[in-house]
């Protein structure tokens, strides 16, 4: 029967595990001291190595010759385990054995001694579908385990585990594999097994894998089937992905709010059997690495493109504002988190095409608002009012504009520069106590709400200025709308013959 790449080219050892060395190099040192934890929980994203590092432990305390604290892969122990031929090793998937029965039958069976070796390990994946019941039950033989007894827990939800089990666990987080770590054991593979796997192309396959070495092994096995020589070409087209240039027309259109060429591109798309849903998602990728360079020519580093695309992200953040990526991401972002479920995946990817095709393109232009004295409005404003003056302290003056606004928004910009790109498209005024900050930025507003981001923006309006003001943050259309009802109101009032006075 054949192997699959993935199995086949499972490490056996800790020094073969790609990318998580800041665990390996622990386990290593435990194993070799004697010094072996009674139970370990390791948690990260698919396809990053926890249940190969749970087997290669596993291993490694029950082998008879140990090297440097892992197994050595020929005594009788290491082979019988790579068998399955041991019962010590027990592996258990709690995503189909979640009840307080399948625990308590594993805790008679944790009682009895090792057959063979010198432990009994445990190595439960997808632990955070067990019950609570079933986690209360764990919990009890965690607190008080016997000495032969070793547990190895894993979950891509570290979350969803009760702390008093994680508490009795040391903890390994497991991170998402570098692009260059992949590729390179992906040229690895692809030499033993006699493929011709270009460099584009193993870029692709580690891009697309998302950080994770067992999906990326997979995307090479099934890439070699559709070509000898597996370049970013054949990789797409294994995917199922369609091929970058679509992305960059996509965005084009998008950018000249071209509805119908978008549409057609998405038509050309289904009916060439392209997933929809990851022609979406590669979008809001490319998108948000224009946000990145659009930020900062300090984040080129973070971008996940191709090198050969750099030049087209360069020159088409340069043609939008960062208020129109912040808005495309936003309908994408809402959008790729429904259409799962819609009922028909090919009219919802359109409707998405069109609100980003036409929705909100450009920042609407903002008025300058009206001082005027009247009398109280009935309804109270959306936002908090503005805090009183205590008593005995002098008035705060009509609000004006804050004219060194553009400078205190290049202050912001050296200490926090995606806070600053976010207004862009603002204005400010100050009564001497407050400053006033409107935008429509919605991004701005959610980011403002945490207390740090809105000591960066005073310090900065402060470095400027030599003023420590109190913030209020509104949206320029609701102030809009306020001025309007308000000048609608006066000239009611002045119809009826009352005095108003205007500043």
């Amino acid at each position: 029967m054949h192997l699959s790449l993935y199995r086949k080219y499972r490490p056996q050892v800790f020094s073969d595990v790609v990318g998580q060395e800041h665990i390996t190099s622990i386990l290593e040192k435990e194993v070799k001291s004697g010094r072996v934890h009674h139970a370990y929980i390791f948690t990260g994203s698919r396809g990053t190595g926890k249940t190969t590092c749970a087997k290669i432990l596993a291993k490694a305390v029950n082998c008879l010759s140990p090297k440097e604290g892992n197994p050595c892969l020929s005594c009788e122990m290491c082979r019988d385990i790579e068998d399955k031929s041991v019962m010590d090793i027990v592996e258990i998937d709690a995503a189909s054995n979640t009840g307080v029965d399948n625990i308590r039958d594993l805790k008679e069976e944790a009682m009895f001694t090792p057959a063979k070796g010198k432990y009994r390990v445990f190595i439960i994946d997808e632990v955070h579908m067990l019950s609570q019941s079933a986690f209360n039950a764990l919990l009890k033989i965690l607190e008080e385990p016997p000495e032969h007894v070793l547990f190895i827990l894993a979950t891509t939800e570290v979350d969803a585990v009760i702390p008093t089990v994680l508490s009795r666990c040391q903890r390994f987080d497991f991170k998402r594999i570098p692009i260059e770590k992949i590729a390179g054991r992906l040229h690895f593979v692809a030499e033993k097994e006699g493929f011709i796997l270009t460099e584009d192309g193993a870029r692709m396959i580690a891009k697309i894998s998302d950080g994770a070495l067992r999906d990326a092994l997979s995307l090479l096995e099934q890439s070699s089937v559709y070509s000898e020589t597996i370049d970013r070409e054949t990789v797409l087209k294994a995917a199922g992905i369609a091929g970058r240039q679509y992305l960059f027309n996509m965005l084009e259109f998008i950018k000249t709010e071209d509805v119908s060429s978008g549409i057609h591109l998405l038509n050309s798309l289904y009916e060439n059997g392209k997933d929809l849903s990851k022609f979406l998602n590669e979008l809001a990728f490319l998108l948000r690495d224009v946000m990145l360079l659009k930020c900062s020519d300090k984040c080129a580093d973070l971008l996940n493109c191709m090198p050969d695309e750099i030049d087209f992200i360069e020159n088409y953040q340069k043609g939008v504002s960062m208020d129109f990526i912040l808005n495309k991401l936003d309908i994408l972002e809402k959008g790729l988190n429904s259409i799962e479920k819609s009922f028909n995946a090919r009219v919802y990817a359109e409707l998405l095409v069109i609100k980003l095709c036409k929705e909100a393109n450009t920042a609407q232009p903002i008025e300058k608002p009206i001082s005027v004295s009247a009398p109280k409005k009935a309804e109270k404003e959306k936002e908090k009012p503005i805090e009183k003056p205590k008593e005995n302290a002098p008035a705060a003056a009509a609000p004006s504009a804050m004219q060194k606004w553009p400078e205190i928004k290049a202050e912001l910009a050296k200490k926090n520069p995606m806070l600053a790109s976010f207004l862009e498209e603002s204005r400010a005024q100050t009564d001497g106590q407050f400053l006033y900050v409107i935008t429509e930025n919605t991004f701005f507003h959610k980011m403002i709400r945490t207390g740090e981001n809105g000591n960066i923006l005073l310090s900065a309006a402060e470095a400027v200025t030599g003023v420590r003001y109190k913030l209020k943050v509104s949206a320029a259309k609701a102030e809009k709308a306020e001025n309007a009802a308000l000048e609608s109101l006066l000239a009611e009032a002045e119809k009826e013959g009352i005095p108003i006075k205007r500043d």
